[in-house]
């Protein structure tokens, strides 16, 4: 039995000393845990325990001994402790995974400094630039933390107060805490972090936690061990067991993570080994992954170990799953020492003394461990540990370490002690680093106390030695790091592994220290750091170097991406490292002599140097180094890092050895621009296909040099050790070294031309090339100075510079601009200001990016030659530069513009451009040209030779103004030389040359700069304008006006005077048209009202249909009448005469029944976009009773096609582009895809998914858009034609109430039935069966058999009880008809003999099928009598969907239909009206009698429970096919169908008014008696005999409570508009079926946009037919009256919840139905992250690792996660979002993935895409996985983008697209999702 509270308190107040209070505690766990924590063969997955009976038997009594029994039984124990206590003011917010976290741009010391959201608020950092992201786990907040914060370090809630220290140690809190309190907490601490330290190193099977914690010990006791505990004998000196005791002990074998296997393979080998269930083992498996271990087993040790063995023999590829045998009770001791961990940290964030004692006790060095304290004993077995033990022990130390400044120094110096044995721990794991207790390091060394105090111990050397060791471990014989394929994939996860070095030292040198802040022992911290890392760039030094390849290709492209991998991760040290040094010039000296040494040592020893002479007088010696023959390589970060020192060392005036370092540089200039000059010439040799042979290794090598990730250390730090070394040695010494390097000695020889080429490799090509690369080298020499030190220039300058000219390509997005840009986080707040100076921000739409446009003052810095220009980027800017001058009528010339003033030293790189080498080089290009010598000139030369000429000049300029700072020692003399030299002379000549458009524009700009600089007046015919040029010589504008001879004044007149006279010209010939118009329609007024046109459809879908289709003449004066016996008359033969093009076979021909079937190809899906239901509610119930496969969640969601509800949960839609073809083109071109996919192999079937021929999916032939079915597209029916049509003659008897009359004499039930008892039966209930069909679906529907005296005999016995005996013999001999009888009940012409062609019947069959396989989600034969209501449904719901849509876009109904909406209607309309020659007439007239019984047999109620438009389409197509008799309608035959196609007669017009009638009935119920309004009529005041305030009262009583019937009704007094507005959207959809029914014509107000009730309600009624008053009509038809009053005269017997209504959907609705919306979404996306990451998963109760927001019904779903999974009768599994669209969205899912900022598109069960979110920064872009931290609001008019695909229904087809033309989409498993 357990102690007793009280019992245990006073055995622990009695302990005298800790040994006796560690000793108790210690046999009370071991006594307790195993009974409360303990294993059960009923849930093997966790040991059965009760975690608040835990806390309650084990741990409460504990705290009432700390605080002592005053205050043990208070309800806050601890509150008498806060008194005292001075709390620290950090927030120290512990993140779980997803929460939202802020980072300002302007205040954070560097990136990782982040608040949480509470604190963010209330802060300061609102109004500054900040990036959003989201947590992944296990950070914390850095509010109130003034070392991470320039400014603002504290929101309101942690600001500390006037006087409060900001650092407080461990010592004075631990002295505010009573003395007994603190020794006793002491105590228990330091025996728990015992307890739990040995119980989780506890892995050795054969010992019992009992024994150990009860102090047996064993006869002898192993050696113990510092770094971990093997053993528990070598833990405690105890052990041993009792005879016999084993047997009776149980084991467990528990799995434990890895992140090697995968969950499949996890699942796989369990249920395989345990022989368990899928379900089981996804159970284990995730268990697995988020706690890091589970038990699989409990048993014996033979069945543990045998499971043990079973699992590792199956596992074994790429490794064995890591498991191990243990005793059930060690397990139990773990998983409490878990919970002990979590009760000290609780006990700890009590009060800051607490914490103080936790850090003070974790550090003491008396411990009975292998450890100095508790702290290193926990690090040194971290990797030991499983995840959820890790995450107790770090989160403990951080959250009591990081509350003290002296507590955190302290804990670093420990991390950074043990780190190289951490570190080498890690490396040889396989966890996630974030697992690891090396990633603490993000929390301790980004504080800059920190860091300097480890610099200063030496110890930041000592992590930097642990990847240096590292390395190499990884030299080749070289003693380079080396990389090749052949090394194990295991050696080189385990060097990825070991990078993680790198992003801790990144952390410690993140803060740069100031002047102030430098001592010795943090230089001689910082030297020793540097010395280690010179190492490491030493072992980069020349890594994967390259030979040239002449005779034959490589075998096998090397490795390459390893070593750029090391050079990414170097960058940002190296830049920081170089940060240091330029902070203090003792270490500057100190790291600069180092490297000097070291580049030089690079180098290797230069054995020969060769003499090189140019222009016959210049000799110098050249280092002999061919690099097309010789070993190459493109890393040399020694010599790249020695380049940014050498710039602030001359910046500086350094000394090495007493001597400037410019004399140290002068001595050894060429040996170091060697390297870099070496590079430069391998990277012009690639350009001219020199290297091709060598792969794409070297390529990709020359690629990511000149990429913006790597430019800035690398082709930058090139360019600036060549302008630093060409800046101390002479000018043509440096020139002819250039030249040797590139091969070009010869080229610059007058005489080359007369040489003939000795080999292959001096071909023509390659040395034009080279020579156009030589060129180019030096101008970015000469010209590139936007380097702070080379030029004088600010890193404001630089960065203004580099958006110029990337805004120069093209105008770009704001994410495009920043991945042109290097180091984009530490510059993204620089950018906005920069941004906002150089450029304007436009947007062409509110759903697009916006872009940003380079302002005009600013085109003017535009350098053709700019150096960090690509080949592609350089022909791209030319040529938008080149249509921008041509579009402003501007000089097309690109002239070099005017760079900024060296710096320093670096001004003697002028002295290049009048060096004589130069001068000659530059003689010799234009020479060249002038005599046209093909073999050594090019244009490109030219071209680049005028460019240094600019440069040449601009230096001139410079020198003559008066401000120029210029150093007189280095004053040019460009123009002198140029001038006697006769180069201005040739530009001249060449200037009168015929040829040469390439480069005359820029030589006349030369010319005109050098006669400006030299005031030389010359003849010329183009006058010189008397202004002085500026950077770019002069106004463009100006320029341009003066070579065409004219001025821009001028210019701007004409243009002004040209528009005037076209505006004028467009007005007079406007109102002759408009005259000439009104004219014709006064004139022939009578012929137009009359006169119906035929539509012409244009097969742009883009295009709306009031654009393509010709107006039909609609003259207000005139009523148009599409129903009934006065409807307006149509022209049909015009509509049979318009033909049609096949757009397979591209015949023409007008479509007749008697013809060939065309067919328009559609896609039928699905839909839930018009559901009244709540979705969110629909999806829960199906998560609660899951279906088991897709075809049973389809019938469950269609319900009874025939039986629409109001709620209009979910139905077939119809959808088509509107494209035409014949029915067998279509059937062929089917077949051969099928074929063609079925030929495929598997892998590439599909087009990658984009579409599945299983499923009957194609895509269309011209438009290649998703399709699944076609359309038969049938003619206009001819009403004159039918014989059967009634409305012939106007004088018929035949009105509504005759119509409702026989009706009701037809259903009226047999009197023989009546007296025999035989009841009649009741309205069917939509429920479906065991099998997923339908029960009793209708009192008329019959089950066919395939016995045919069976289907006979169903049919008597239904109909026996409901139609008269003499009427059923009549109906049978219909039915039993012979074929031929059959066929002319199908649809038959009588009058013109014209009967359907099979094309037809199996075009409208093939059609039906298709609907219903696709809704049924099956792929057997359909049953006629549900295809026939799955067609009919599939009509009515696209209809009301288009009419949705238009409504919601407000668009007029019949003006604004596009081309695929209008074929779309027409197609699917009339084959919808030509069903019946599909079917028997049989099947017909059971549907027809179903339909029809609802409304008329004895008794019936009107079905306000269904969807009224749905119910109008069927009763519609269904009349036609009841059994008449003599009795039913005057003039018609006994026994005979209509058999017709609806035809707007007058019949259609009585159904339409029946049902227009229910509708307005439903109207009535679904208003509220307490309207909003208030406005009712008095008693005395209402209406006498109004028929529809009658109803309404009716109505309003009947839908009460059966004992709130009392009482008057509230009638509104605004009850008829009420009415109107409710029936407005039905209306509508009425008018757009009979307009394609009947091809009446519309009324203009339907042609018009932004429609009202107001505008549209009496046309429509006109339209239609029907009485503008409801009153009225209820009047004048008696039987429609008493109908409507019979309906609500029964007891009220249905409620407003479908599980108790009897017909299934709610009656009461309320009308106009709600518009569909995707659910309302908040305005910060950061709100979006914070309700995402408190939302757990249902499943697993913790934070949803992707969480996944539905955007129609709101739930938040896991995505791609294994959590949340769903068994299917197939086997698969499907994901919780995949699962989730087929019940809320039919099939189609749009959700918002939080973390990943994206719009995740799905459709089906494996198909998917991701889309663009709609949460958008400032600049209109979405932020995918939050990588630029913009702040993200969302964008409404991108989310109605999205509203609209998702009510067109495109997202089907979206997806399907996205997938053709993504490749990387078809490997997602959509299912998974």
């Amino acid at each position: 039995m357990a102690a007793s509270r009280s019992a245990v308190i006073t055995a622990l107040d009695n302990a005298l000393t800790r040994e006796e209070v560690d000793k108790y505690l210690r046999q009370h766990w071991a006594r307790l845990v195993p009974n409360l924590i303990a294993a059960t063969t009923d849930q093997p997955v966790r040991l059965k325990h009760d975690e608040a009976a835990l806390r309650k038997d084990l741990l409460e009594p504990i705290e009432a001994f700390i605080v002592g029994r005053e205050h043990s039984e208070k309800a806050d124990k601890f509150q008498h402790l806060k008194k005292n206590d001075v709390p620290s003011y950090l927030c120290n917010k512990n993140f779980r995974a997803g929460d939202p976290t802020y980072s300002c741009r302007e205040c954070a010391v560097d990136s990782t400094c982040v608040l949480c959201m509470e604190c963010f608020k209330q802060s300061p950092h609102q109004s500054h630039r900040y990036r959003i992201s989201s947590s992944g786990g296990g950070g914390y907040c850095d509010c109130g933390d003034p070392e991470a914060w320039k400014q603002d370090f504290a929101c309101t809630a942690h600001q500390p107060p006037s006087g409060h220290a900001e650092d407080i140690d461990v010592g004075d809190a631990r002295k505010r805490l009573p003395a007994d309190v603190a020794k006793r907490f002491s105590v228990v601490v330091q025996s728990a972090l015992c307890y739990a330290y040995q119980m989780l190193t506890l892995r050795d099977g054969s010992q019992s936690p009992t024994d150990i914690l009860s102090g047996r010990t064993p006869s002898s006791s192993p050696p113990k061990h510092r770094s971990f505990l093997t053993s528990t004998s070598s833990l405690l000196g105890l052990g041993g067991s009792k005879d016999g005791e084993e047997d009776q002990l149980k084991y467990a074998t528990v799995l434990y993570n890895d992140e090697v296997h995968t969950y499949d393979g996890v699942i796989t080998v369990l249920s395989r080994t345990l022989e368990c269930t899928a379900e089981e083992a996804l159970e284990y498996a995730t268990v697995v992954d988020h706690e890091g271990r589970c038990p699989v087993k409990f048993g014996t040790l033979a069945e543990c170990e045998r499971v043990k063995t079973f699992v590792e023999k199956n596992s074994r590829r790429p490794q064995p799953l890591r498991l191990d045998v243990i005793l059930t009770s060690v397990y139990s001791h773990q998983v409490f020492a878990q919970l002990v961990l979590k009760w000290i940290q609780e006990l700890a964030e009590a009060c800051e003394g607490f914490k103080a004692i936790v850090c003070d006790v974790s550090l003491q060095d008396s411990w009975d461990i292998d450890a100095v304290n508790i702290v290193s004993a926990f690090l040194l077995v971290d990797v030991r540990l499983w995840k959820a033990a890790r995450s107790a022990v770090h989160s403990l130390f951080m959250a009591t370490f990081l509350s003290f400044n002296d507590a955190k120094i302290a804990f670093s110096r420990l991390l950074a002690q043990l780190y190289p044995e951490l570190m080498a721990a890690f490396v040889a794991d396989d966890h996630e680093h974030t697992d690891s207790c090396t990633s603490l390091g993000v929390q301790l060394f980004t504080v800059p106390t920190v860091a300097r105090t480890l610099f200063a111990d030496g110890l930041v050397e000592v992590i930097v030695r642990s990847f240096v060791n590292m390395c190499q471990q990884r030299r080749n014989d070289q003693g380079r790091l080396s990389f090749e394929r052949s090394t194990q994939p295991l050696v080189a996860l385990q060097f990825k592994r070991a990078l993680y070095t790198l992003y801790d030292t990144r952390y410690l040198l993140n803060t740069v220290p100031r002047g102030d802040q430098w001592n010795d022992a943090l230089r001689k911290g910082f030297i020793g750091t540097f010395e280690q890392f010179l190492q490491v760039m030493e072992m980069m030094e020349g890594m994967d170097s390259h030979v040239r390849r002449t005779q034959s290709h490589v075998e096998y492209e090397a490795d390459w991406e390893p070593a750029f991998n090391v050079q990414l991760r170097m960058q940002s040290i190296l830049d920081l490292l170089q940060q240091w040094c330029a902070s203090d010039a003792k270490v500057l000296e100190v790291c600069l002599k180092r490297l000097m040494d070291s580049a030089i040592k690079a180098l290797g020893t230069v054995e020969k140097f060769e003499k090189r002479e140019v222009a016959g007088r210049h000799i110098t010696q050249c280092i002999e180094y061919d690099v097309s023959t010789q070993v190459v390589s493109i890393h040399h970060p020694v010599i790249r890092m020695l380049a940014s020192l050498l710039v602030s060392g001359l910046e500086q005036g350094i000394s090495l050895d007493g001597q400037p370092l410019e004399y140290r540089l002068t001595n050894q200039a060429k040996e170091l621009m060697e390297l870099p000059l070496r590079t430069l010439v391998l990277v012009s040799q690639a350009n001219a296909g020199m290297w091709r042979r060598n792969g794409y290794a070297l390529a990709n090598q020359i690629y990511f040099y000149q990429q913006p990730r790597c430019r800035e250390e690398m082709l930058d730090k090139d360019v600036v050790m060549m302008q630093a070394c060409a800046a101390v040695l002479k000018p043509d010494d440096f020139m002819i070294a250039i030249l040797d390097k590139f091969g070009l000695i010869a080229w610059a020889d007058e005489v080359f031309d007369a040489t003939p080429p000795k080999t292959e490799e001096d071909s023509i090509r390659q040395v034009m090339f080279l020579a156009e690369e030589f060129l180019y080298c030096l101008i970015v020499l000469i010209g590139e100075r936007y380097y702070p030190g080379v030029g004088r220039v600010t890193a404001e300058d630089c960065l203004k510079n580099e958006l110029i000219h990337q805004l120069c390509i093209q105008s770009m997005s704001y994410s495009e601009l920043l991945k042109n840009l290097p180091d984009q986080e530490a510059k993204s707040g620089e950018v906005d200001d920069t941004l906002k100076e150089v450029a304007v921000f436009k947007r062409t739409s509110p759903t697009t990016k916006g872009s940003f446009e380079l302002k005009a003052e600013y085109m003017t810095h535009y350098n053709m030659f700019f150096y960090h220009y690509t080949r592609i980027e350089h022909s791209k800017a030319e040529d938008t530069q080149r249509k921008r001058k041509k579009k402003n009528n501007e000089e097309i010339v690109f002239p070099p513009p005017l760079p900024p003033p060296f710096s320093g030293v670096f001004q003697h790189l002028v002295r290049l451009l009048d060096c004589d080498v130069m001068i000659h080089l530059l003689n010799l290009t234009v020479r060249r040209a002038l005599n046209n010598h093909p073999r050594s000139f090019s244009e490109g030369q030219l071209i680049r030779a005028l460019y240094v000429i600019g440069y040449g000049l601009h230096e001139e300029k410079r020198m003559r103004q008066p401000q120029s700072i210029i150093s007189p020692s280095v004053k040019p003399q460009f123009i002198e030389k140029a001038a006697d030299a006769g180069i201005f002379s040739v530009l001249r000549e060449l200037k009168t040359q015929k040829d040469g458009e390439a480069y005359k524009s820029l030589v006349e700009w030369v010319l005109r700069y050098y006669e400006e600089l030299t005031n030389v007046e010359e003849a010329t015919t183009t006058p010189r304008t008397s202004e002085s040029m500026d950077v770019v010589v002069g106004s463009m504008e100006k320029s341009s006006a003066l070579m065409m001879g004219t001025s821009p004044a001028e210019n701007e007149e004409d243009a002004e005077e040209k528009k005037k006279r076209a505006v004028a010209r467009r007005e007079r010939i406007m109102a002759q048209m408009k005259s000439a118009q009104k004219s014709f329609m006064s004139h022939n007024l009578q012929e137009i009202s009359s006169l119906e046109q035929p539509v012409s459809v244009v097969e742009n879908p883009d295009i709306s249909i009031a654009e393509t289709v010709t107006p039909m003449i609609v003259e207000a004066k005139a009523k148009i009448v599409a129903v009934g016996n006065h409807r307006s008359l149509h022209n049909i033969e015009e509509d049979l005469d318009e033909k049609h093009t096949c757009i397979l076979c591209s015949e023409s021909h007008a479509v007749n029944l008697s013809l060939e079937a065309f067919v328009a190809v559609a896609y039928v899906q699905r839909s839930t976009v018009l559901s009244q239901e709540d979705q969110q509610a629909v999806a829960d119930r199906f998560v609660r009773e899951p279906a088991t496969s897709v075809k049973e969640l389809s019938q469950a969601l269609i319900g009874n096609p025939l039986w629409m509800g109001n709620d209009l949960s979910c139905a077939p839609h119809v959808s088509s582009c509107g494209h035409l073809l014949h029915a067998k083109c279509w059937k062929t071109y089917f077949e051969s895809v099928v074929a063609r996919e079925r030929r495929r192999t598997i892998r590439l079937r599909s087009n990658n998914g984009s579409f599945d021929v299983t499923k009957n999916e194609f895509r269309c032939p011209l438009c290649s858009r998703l399709c699944n079915a076609a359309i038969p597209f049938f003619p206009l029916t001819n009403p004159k034609a039918n014989v059967h049509s009634m409305d012939t003659a106007e004088d018929s008897t035949v009105n509504l109430d005759t119509f409702i009359e026989s009706l009701k004499v037809l259903f009226r039930p047999n009197e023989e039935a009546v007296r025999s008892g035989e009841a009649v039966p009741k309205m069917p209930k939509m429920e479906t069966d065991e099998k997923g069909g339908w029960n009793d679906l209708s009192p008329m529907m019959v089950i066919q058999n395939d016995d045919q005296e069976e289907r006979y005999r169903d049919l008597r016995k239904l109909v026996r009880s409901n139609i008269r005996a003499r009427e059923y013999a009549r109906l049978l001999a219909n039915v039993q008809e012979d074929s031929a009888q059959n066929e002319r009940l199908r649809g038959i012409d009588v009058k013109n003999e014209e009967v359907v062609t099979e094309g037809f019947v199996e075009a409208i069959r093939t059609f039906q099928t298709q609907v219903y396989q696709m809704i049924m989600n099956t792929s057997s034969e359909m049953e006629e009598t549900l295809s026939c209501a799955v067609g009919w449904s599939s009509c009515s719901y696209s209809i009301q969907c288009i009419e949705q849509c238009l409504r919601n876009e407000k668009k007029s109904l019949l003006g604004s239909l596009s081309s695929r909406q209008y074929l779309c209607l027409k197609s699917l309309i009339r084959a919808t009206c030509w069903t019946s020659a599909a079917y028997e007439p049989k099947v017909l007239t059971e549907n027809a009698v179903s339909l029809f019984a609802t409304l008329f047999r004895p008794a019936a109620t009107l079905p306000l429970h269904l969807d009224a438009f749905s119910l109008l389409l069927n009763l519609t197509c269904a009349f036609p096919w009841l059994p008449w008799t003599e009795e039913g309608f005057t003039g018609q035959s006994a026994g005979v169908l209509i058999c017709r196609p609806p035809v707007g007669d007058n019949y259609d017009s009585f159904i339409l008014t029946l049902v227009y009638a229910l509708h307005a009935a439903q109207v009535l119920l679904g208003l509220e008696e307490e309207n909003q309004d208030g406005e009712y009529h008095t008693e005395e005041c209402l209406p006498a005999g109004d028929a529809l305030v009658d109803l309404y009262r009716r109505a309003t009583v009947w839908k009460r409570p059966p004992l709130a019937n009392e009482g008057p009704v509230k009638v509104p007094k605004k009850l008829s508009q009420l009415v109107r507005e409710g029936t407005w959207p039905f209306l509508r959809s009425c008018a757009l079926f009979y307009h394609f029914v009947t091809g009446i014509a519309a009324p203009a107000s339907l042609k018009k946009d932004n429609p009202s009730c107001d505008s549209e309600y009496e046309d429509l009624m006109t339209y239609l037919n029907l009485p503008l008053s409801f009153s009225h009509l209820l009047d004048q038809n008696s039987a429609l009256k008493q109908l409507m009053t019979a309906s609500f005269a029964a007891p009220f017997r249905i409620s407003t919840t479908p599980e108790n209504t009897e017909h299934g959907p709610s009656i009461i609705r309320k009308y106009p139905r709600p518009r569909p919306s995707f659910v309302q979404l908040p305005q910060d996306f950061v709100d979006v992250i914070n309700r995402a990451s408190q939302k757990t998963c249902k499943t697993e109760s913790n934070e949803r690792r992707s969480p996944a927001l539905c955007l129609v019904c709101g739930q938040l779903l896991c995505s791609q996660s294994m959590c949340c999974q769903f068994k299917m009768d197939n086997g698969h599994s499907i994901g919780g979002c995949t699962y989730h669209s087929l019940t809320c969205g039919g099939g189609t899912g749009l959700f918002l993935r939080v973390r990943e900022n994206q719009v995740l598109m799905l459709h089906g069960s494996n198909k998917g895409c991701f889309g663009a979110s709609p949460y958008v920064d400032a600049y209109g872009e979405p932020d995918p996985y939050l990588r630029r931290g913009n702040p993200l609001h969302l964008s409404q008019e991108r989310l109605d983008q999205l509203y609209r695909h998702y009510m067109h229904h495109d997202i089907a087809d979206e997806v399907s697209h996205a997938m053709d033309q993504n490749g990387t989409l078809a490997g997602f498993d959509w299912y998974h999702f």
